[in-house]
């Protein structure tokens, strides 16, 4: 009987993690450049359980069946898909097309995205949202105070045709070893990164790539597990209570 109320628990608490994990989409379905996230979730490894010392059993040994302690949450992994590219008309965003990510000065040490929008600073440096400078062959990305343009490989001229930088771009061997940090950041914990040949549109922003519907419909269906494993214990509860009260009778 109690085992029905652990085997519920569990199953609620980790439910309760997916919902935390779909709300976080679902906020973030308008974020540029923002990836989804999914929880895996997996069952505790099952146990054999033996009657043992039966008297009347010549092998006084006999298996009664397995044990299982529920579900837990294995891993949050993020889904890199691109998302779709959206004109902005503004010439300070740009759009990775294909495998790759910006590389940011932080004081964290480097980090990386895939939200290209950004703005001049007084002076002169281009940096994301956060004032965190954008990092080309050179380092930090100066361009001055005028317009600039950017081409597909990432180079960037001034309104004079002057070369300025390269805008860094960089791809990772297995990109479920990054990590967010928040604020749209990554930062790397063992992958082998190298330069990326994904090419940058200028003027466009990367939407996010949340379909806010499936993750509607996947929040609805998560709710209505919590609540049946919910249902379940409470049953189990009230079963318990008539078996306290026959025993007193």
């Amino acid at each position: 009987m109690f085992r029905s109320i652990y085997a519920s628990g569990t199953a609620m608490l980790t439910q309760e993690r997916r919902l935390d994990v779909i709300s976080n989409n679902i906020a973030n379905a308008n974020t540029t450049g923002f990836k989804e996230d999914e929880m895996i979730s997996r069952s505790f490894r099952d146990e054999l359980i033996s009657r043992l010392d039966e008297t009347t059993m010549v092998n006084k040994v006999r298996e009664v069946g397995p044990y299982n302690h529920g579900i837990h949450v294995d891993q949050v992994v993020t889904d890199f898909r691109g998302g779709t590219p959206i004109s902005t008309d503004n010439y300070t965003d740009a759009a990775i097309e294909g495998d790759g990510f910006f590389v940011f000065n932080t004081p964290q040490g480097e980090r990386y995205s895939r939200n290209g929008v950004f703005r001049v600073t007084n002076d002169g440096v281009l940096v994301n949202q956060d004032d965190f400078p954008l990092q080309g062959e050179n380092g930090d990305i100066t361009v001055g105070a005028g317009s600039f343009t950017i081409n597909r490989v990432g180079e960037i001229y001034n309104n004079e045709g002057e070369l300025i930088d390269r805008i860094r771009l960089v791809s990772f061997d297995d990109n479920s070893l990054l990590r967010k940090e928040g604020n749209n950041l990554y930062y790397n914990t063992d992958a082998n990164m190298q330069e990326s040949t994904a090419s940058i549109r200028q003027g466009y922003i990367e939407a996010s790539n949340v379909d806010g519907v499936t993750a509607m419909v996947e929040m609805i269906k998560t709710y209505r597990n919590y609540e049946t494993n919910q249902r379940v214990i409470q049953s189990v509860d009230a079963i318990a209570a008539k078996t306290v009260e026959l025993g007193r009778v």
